[in-house]
């Protein structure tokens, strides 16, 4: 696993168009990984190379990767609506490899509340003990209902 390019730094305002295609093609590449399997849609969240705010059509590329790993368990279940988020993702690659901007038809289907700042890192690091937490109330769960077996009837 490689990571991707590291991201340019030097962008001071939105307006610099010419860093914004230069990132907008980076974050196509992160997309294009998890679209072929190179690298999981958590990977990619967590490799993201640019923070909310800089640019919408990287916000709207953010969150459908977040949404991709959000609905990883639904995707068993409808494979359907895996393939339509992979078709989704697919199109973004495709538009934002150029460098453009997303249509503005695009953008407004999604809502600036869905981005955070600075993006997955607070979720990536609580997602180790949310697994921890999970599983400690499911063996609690079983050993109560052990217990209860155990019990004589009152």
């Amino acid at each position: 696993m490689s990571p991707v390019a590291a991201p340019i730094h030097d962008i001071s305002t939105p307006d610099d168009e010419q860093h914004l295609w230069q990132a907008r093609q980076q974050v196509a590449e992160v997309l294009a990984k998890v679209y072929w399997e190179v690298w999981t849609p958590l990977q990619g969240l967590a490799r993201w190379p640019y923070p909310a705010g800089l640019d919408a059509s990287i916000d709207v590329a953010f969150q459908a990767l977040a949404y991709l790993e959000a609905d990883e368990d639904y995707h068993a279940t409808d494979t359907y609506w895996l393939d339509a988020q992979l078709q989704w993702l697919n199109t973004l690659i495709e538009h934002l490899k150029t460098g453009q901007p997303l249509p503005a038809a695009v953008l407004a289907t999604y809502s600036s509340a869905m981005v955070t700042s600075p993006y997955w890192e607070q979720v990536t690091m609580l997602r180790p003990v949310i697994m921890v937490v999970k599983k400690m109330v499911a063996t609690w769960a079983a050993f109560s209902r052990a217990v209860a077996g155990l019990l004589p009837p009152r």
